[in-house]
């Protein structure tokens, strides 16, 4: 993520700064033990449309972020800035930078590292 992000290579920064995010949350939420209480609140309140699998594995980033930010894991703040890194992650396809008229650049490539760096001192505080 930093080399892409130091050579220029917007796009690339943006969406390894992306599955980074994933994979911090990811691992971050594998041991907790009391995720089917948080995400039956989550479907209830309807932040999630249906409850998702079982195995986080097959969990998307908006899933763990919203379990995060119930679990007290994240900040609001740093909640934010990672839903605008998936946003601009989401730039990766094509068809939706053609729909949205909008493009990977360094403002995009910042943001979502900026999550990183915001979910990496989030939990290095746990």
């Amino acid at each position: 993520m930093n080399r892409a992000l130091a050579n220029g290579e917007w796009k690339a920064a943006t969406v390894l700064a992306g599955a980074i995010i994933e994979a911090l949350l990811l691992w971050r939420l594998k041991p907790e033990n009391d995720l089917e209480k948080v995400i039956g609140r989550l479907v209830q309140e309807n932040k999630f449309p249906r409850k998702p699998p079982e195995d986080l594995n097959l969990w998307h980033l908006p899933q763990y972020l919203e379990v995060a930010a119930a679990k007290g894991l994240l900040g609001e703040q740093c909640v934010s800035q990672s839903r605008l890194a998936q946003d601009f992650r989401n730039l990766i396809h094509p068809g939706r930078e053609a729909r949205l008229k909008q493009a990977c650049n360094r403002g995009t490539a910042l943001a979502a590292v900026s999550a990183v760096e915001q979910v990496i001192e989030h939990f290095s505080k746990c």
